[in-house]
């Protein structure tokens, strides 16, 4: 969401899964169940696939000229998978998605696990004119060097520089000079688990213009996310201070 104007930008696609007996289980728990049983590249495949799908339906029903987009975070497993691509590129083609407006979300360790492998897929990505997005900015061990590197449309500050910086001086510098970088390398910043109308105005008065979390919406289903775009894609509850 653009900060702001409080215009929703696009959304993020999870993954939950409310068990009959169970109820609500941590994706932490099940993904790494379908790690371990094999399911994981046909999961992330399943997620794209009805992402993109419900993106489709949206620009359908709402017929708004508005760009809007979708993400889906993908693990170093479906990384290294030798179909990803082109898997992609045939569910973008199957859906009528444009992949300008599709995004993948990889995070510094996904990244770093096989700087070469990485590097050529992101390339060839980027032939597609899908983007990606480097997710949890700041948590990992990334360089600069790699960083440059890599063709990305974004930085996502990680949620735990953004939950310390009103109290950590060294947070406050850190998120600013990964706006700073962000600028200078002609991409997004976008700041994660923005919880508080205080995190939101420090954030904007860093130049931060992009951001996602609790305060502006918590995960919805697909019904409920309509609703918000059906609200001039605005969320008006949250106010920006300076903001016009």
């Amino acid at each position: 969401m653009l900060l702001g104007t409080k215009r929703i930008l696009g959304f993020e696609a999870l993954l939950r899964w409310q068990h009959p007996q169970q109820g609500l289980i941590s994706p932490f728990k099940f993904i790494e169940a379908a790690e371990d049983t094999g399911l994981l590249v046909s999961t992330g495949q399943w997620l794209i696939l009805e992402a993109c799908k419900q993106l489709a339906a949206w620009k359908r029903v709402l017929a708004t000229t508005e760009p809007l987009s979708v993400s889906a975070n993908i693990s170093a497993k479906q990384l290294a998978d030798s179909g990803f691509v082109s898997t992609l590129e045939a569910i973008l083609r199957q859906t009528g998605t444009d992949p300008s407006q599709f995004f993948v979300e990889i995070t510094e360790n996904v990244a770093a696990a096989n700087p070469q492998l990485t590097a050529t897929i992101l390339s060839q990505l980027r032939q597609l004119r899908v983007g990606v997005i480097l997710d949890d900015f700041g948590s990992g061990t990334s360089s600069l060097r790699g960083l440059c590197q890599l063709p990305l449309e974004a930085l996502k500050i990680d949620r735990s520089l953004v939950a310390a910086m009103l109290l950590d001086r060294t947070a406050s510098d850190t998120v600013e000079l990964i706006v700073l970088l962000a600028q200078r390398l002609k991409m997004k910043a976008i700041a994660e688990g923005i919880e508080s109308a205080k995190q939101l105005d420090h954030l904007y008065a860093l130049g931060c213009e992009v951001g996602q979390g609790y305060l502006l919406s918590q995960p919805v289903e697909a019904k409920a996310a309509e609703l918000l775009l059906r609200a001039k894609g605005s969320v008006p509850q949250v106010k920006v201070a300076g903001a016009q």
